[in-house]
């Protein structure tokens, strides 16, 4: 439920509530310490649970109004999601996440981590009467696995839901971003690559910002390959 100030959240599974539970921590950690608003936590009620956040200001933009941006707008967007994610990582650790997942959600709640995921659904696919889409989610499957196996790039917090339903904006500057609940520790490559889903323009401006800013170098196939996979 949704008042002008503030957002009403009722779960209504164990996992949900364990979810929930654990982005209401990270709020609290990121509480005021992010260039991006992000919402802020108010008050968890029991008997019905309700979680209450506040509401962020700001409209959801489709992928196909980011695309048709002018260049330097889109690329003033992509740099406050990488910055966002720089100071995500200078607040919190990989470690903290970590040790939020298992007092919060262990390894029971569904559907976590992306390992156990996509295995169930493509390595473990069986289409009987669609050869050709068993053999692609195989194949793609292990491609995957192979590119995360050799990936160079640093294990960092990712938000991992960086796309247009979590995003919020305000003529064309990012406003604020949501839901933490799938916040992980991944790659620079997995969290962008929701950005494919804008046009592969947006996934290089994205690349050269970064290197720009931290010195690192991401493999656009490697993103590809996440958000193919995905």
């Amino acid at each position: 439920g949704l008042t002008d100030s503030a957002a009403y959240r009722f779960p209504i599974t164990k996992d949900a509530v364990a979810i929930q539970l654990y982005e209401v921590e990270l709020y609290k950690k990121l509480d005021g310490m992010l260039t991006v608003p992000i919402p802020q936590f108010i008050r968890v009620y029991d008997n019905p649970k309700c979680i209450i956040i506040t509401r962020v200001k700001g409209r959801h933009v489709s992928p196909d109004e980011l695309a048709n941006l002018p260049v330097k707008d889109l690329r003033s967007i992509i740099r406050q999601l990488l910055q966002f994610s720089i100071e995500l990582n200078k607040i919190i650790s990989p470690t903290t996440i970590k040790e939020l997942e298992n007092t919060y959600i262990g390894n029971e709640a569904y559907e976590r981590p992306w390992l156990d995921y996509l295995s169930r659904h493509l390595k473990n696919a069986r289409f009987p009467e669609q050869p050709w889409l068993e053999s692609l989610a195989h194949t793609q499957y292990a491609k995957w696995l192979t590119t995360i196996t050799s990936s160079t790039l640093p294990k960092i917090v990712v938000h991992d839901e960086l796309h247009e339903a979590n995003l919020l904006f305000l003529d064309h500057t990012l406003s604020g971003i949501i839901d933490f609940g799938d916040t992980t520790v991944g790659t620079i490559a997995q969290e962008l690559r929701q950005l494919l889903r804008i046009n592969e323009n947006a996934v290089q401006i994205a690349i050269e910002e970064y290197q720009t800013m931290t010195g690192i170098l991401i493999d656009f196939e490697e993103v590809a390959t996440w958000a193919i996979t995905q």
